[in-house]
């Protein structure tokens, strides 16, 4: 049996998600808030009702778009420049720094452009529990 049949079949997937190379964090973030996320990432979908495990291991292409910060969280917005089959969640970002939760990037509404013409690149996967 392949790890991916495995995954889908035993493990729950809570969110799918791209990592990020860590020269995002240090080029971008201006440590606004103490508490830093455990795993920087894009999460791409959070409790997926169908996964895409078949997708796993993949390397996707993606641009910093924007800089926003509120009282609660720092972020970048990213697009994504790699072809993806499957549906991804609204406002993609990476969640920099935060004063309670993570989470709290989701709410951020005052975002900046930011003119950054690097394509980075991440590795799709999934969180599972």
């Amino acid at each position: 049996m392949k790890l991916r049949e495995i995954i889908k079949e035993e493990l729950k997937v809570i969110y799918e998600y791209i990592s990020i190379p860590n020269e995002i964090v240090k080029k971008y973030s201006k440590d606004v808030f103490d508490n830093k996320p455990k795993l920087y990432h894009i999460t791409t979908q959070f409790a997926p009702k169908e996964t895409n495990t078949k997708y796993y291991g993949t390397t996707i292409k993606f641009k910093v778009v924007a800089y926003g910060v509120s009282d609660l969280a720092e972020a970048v917005k990213v697009k994504i420049i790699s072809e993806i089959p499957f549906k991804l969640k609204d406002n993609l970002h990476i969640t920099l720094t935060f004063k309670n939760k993570p989470v709290d990037s989701n709410y951020i509404t005052n975002w900046k452009p930011v003119k950054d013409e690097t394509i980075y690149e991440g590795t799709f996967n999934g969180f599972v529990k």
